[in-house]
């Protein structure tokens, strides 16, 4: 069985939902970023954790990951290319995201430089593909 670490008002309602979903037994343990028990797993301090058996994930999206492939749904089959782009859009999303609400602070702030904006296969990777 799976234990998640975490709160529900982060990124950890992501794997609690795709936990859900598959249908499979866990354990929630709410902990907050940065906390004593978090600390102790994850040495950022970052939610969620994911426990399995021995083995301990701090990131959600591999944890998501992880979970598809062990239950072998919610995902395409490795090496092919709808997995590709899933990966693509999944793992841009921690880029074009930040650098939105970057762009959204920047705005109330003024005489604020800003960094230059991610190439555009970055922020629409459906739009270059090889």
């Amino acid at each position: 069985m799976y234990t998640v670490i975490g709160s529900v008002k982060t990124r950890t309602f992501r794997v609690l939902w795709l936990l859900e979903e598959l249908g499979v037994e866990y354990a929630f343990q709410p902990a907050a970023p940065r906390s004593p028990e978090v600390l102790a797993l994850s040495p950022l301090g970052k939610v969620p954790v994911l426990l399995d058996d021995d083995h301990v994930f701090t990131d959600s999206t591999a944890i998501m990951t992880y979970l598809a492939d062990k239950h072998g749904q919610m995902t395409y089959a490795a090496g092919t290319h709808e997995r590709d782009r899933k990966s693509t859009r999944l793992n841009s999303s921690h880029v074009v995201i930040p650098y939105a609400v970057f762009c959204l602070k920047k705005k109330k702030k003024k005489n604020h430089t800003s960094p230059p904006p991610p190439p555009p296969a970055v922020m629409f990777p459906h739009r270059h593909t090889t």
